[in-house]
């Protein structure tokens, strides 16, 4: 899902300075396929997993390239 907006935007909202999200009005778990993790965020991949316990949602890690640090 992608969301374009202005960071200043009401519906944006960040979390001790690091995470920036948008709340969606639709059930986001019941519409995803697949959830990739870039190579330098799979520390959350333990904590996807746990969001996504109950669903049928596959997880995989990205290989791709673009911005690993």
């Amino acid at each position: 899902m992608i969301y374009i907006t202005s960071i200043d935007a009401p519906e944006v909202m960040m979390q001790h300075k690091k995470l920036l999200f948008v709340e969606y009005q639709a059930e986001v778990k019941e519409n995803l396929n697949k959830v990739y993790i870039a190579p330098a965020a799979t520390e959350y991949q333990l904590y996807l997993a746990w969001l996504l316990r109950n669903t049928n949602v596959k997880i995989e890690l990205s290989y791709n390239p673009y911005r690993q640090t």
